[in-house]
């Protein structure tokens, strides 16, 4: 029986979600501080298919999503959604609420793959309170 097979390092992105653009630019500058480079940004997308973070964090929602220069070991996935956590409670507002939502994840062959708090049926538990939740796969 074959053992385990080698495995490649991915892509670090990470998904911030804010309505306040310059926050956004706040914490790239923080998520370089930890993770390295970022390759180009992308636009800003409207995150308007869900009203999940709007109690929280306000009305018209903008994801923008960062890539990372250095390819990293998948397995660092949970330890990547502590520090983004602590990067969210930077960002606090006066109430305690989220000015921001930080979701570190990973781009591969197959799939893109990002980190989060609460568990579901489809996503997998990897460790320190996180589940890895696959929100994309391609194939041919």
């Amino acid at each position: 029986m074959p053992g385990p097979v080698e495995v490649l390092p991915v892509i670090p992105v990470i998904s911030v979600i804010s309505s306040a653009d310059k926050l956004k630019m706040e914490t790239k500058l923080i998520l370089e501080s930890h993770f390295g480079r970022t390759d180009p940004a992308s636009g800003l997308y409207p995150f308007d298919l869900s009203d999940y973070y709007e109690e929280e964090m306000g009305q018209e929602l903008t994801r923008q999503w960062f890539s990372f220069e250095v390819l990293r070991d998948a397995s660092l996935l949970a330890e990547c959604k502590l520090i983004c956590a602590d990067i969210e409670e930077q960002f606090l507002d006066k109430f305690s609420n989220r000015r921001a939502n930080i979701d570190p994840g990973y781009l591969d062959y197959g799939k893109l793959v990002l980190a989060s708090f609460k568990s579901a049926p489809d996503k997998i538990y990897i460790g320190s309170g996180v589940w890895a939740h696959i929100c994309l796969r391609y194939g041919l």
